[in-house]
């Protein structure tokens, strides 16, 4: 075997190795096609937001399906409540039973006062309660006379006294005849007078008895 032919069988292996190596190093050739659409992908595109969907309405009710509305009650407010001290008052002024008081502004000791007890009743009265207070310590109830308004003719009158501590209450009643109506003098009341000073008095009607 000649020189050259040796030369060629040992290069030809070193040959088909290169060209393996350099079959295995270069990249597969890619079509047009399927090289535009990795481009394609490979590049982001404007994107575009889809609106959320409205929330479904609801269904309107049919008619006669509405509910009837509920009816609201109030409590009925307790008589003499705060509620209901407006028409407690008299309607007009005037028409209220009054009382006052004629005596003194002062005494001295070892004598006696005499207080007028005079009331106002703009509406007929069976009976009348009126309440007469006084110091204790000044004061001292003696004696209770009746006044025009129990004396007066053409009824059966009569006048009853209950005292306590400091207070005298005076209760004219109509046994017969005719109320007691309009103003007048209930009672005169005397107090011995234990010590000097002024005098401090107060009075007011507890009740009546409306009657013809």
């Amino acid at each position: 075997m000649s020189r050259r032919s040796l030369l060629l069988i040992l290069l030809l292996p070193l040959a088909l190795v290169a060209w393996w190596l350099w079959r295995g190093a270069a990249p597969p050739a890619q079509s047009g096609v399927g090289h535009d659409a990795a481009k394609s992908a490979a590049t982001p595109g404007p994107t575009t937001a889809t609106p959320p969907n409205p929330p479904a309405a609801a269904p309107a009710p049919a008619l006669g399906s509405l509910a009837a509305p509920v009816p609201t009650t109030q409590s009925p407010v307790a008589p003499g409540s705060v509620a209901d001290a407006a028409s407690a008052r008299p309607s007009s002024i005037g028409t209220a039973p009054r009382v006052t008081l004629a005596a003194p502004g002062s005494a001295t000791a070892g004598g006696i006062v005499e207080v007028r007890v005079d009331v106002d009743l703009p509406t007929p009265a069976r009976a009348v309660i009126a309440s007469v207070r006084f110091d204790p310590a000044i004061l001292q109830l003696a004696e209770a006379s009746e006044g025009e308004l129990v004396t007066r003719p053409g009824s059966e009158r009569a006048l009853e006294t209950r005292q306590a501590a400091g207070q005298v209450d005076l209760t004219a009643r109509v046994t017969q005849g005719s109320p007691l109506e309009g103003g007048g003098t209930l009672a005169v009341l005397a107090f011995n007078v234990l010590q000097s000073g002024s005098l401090t008095l107060g009075a007011s009607i507890v009740a009546t008895a409306k009657g013809p």
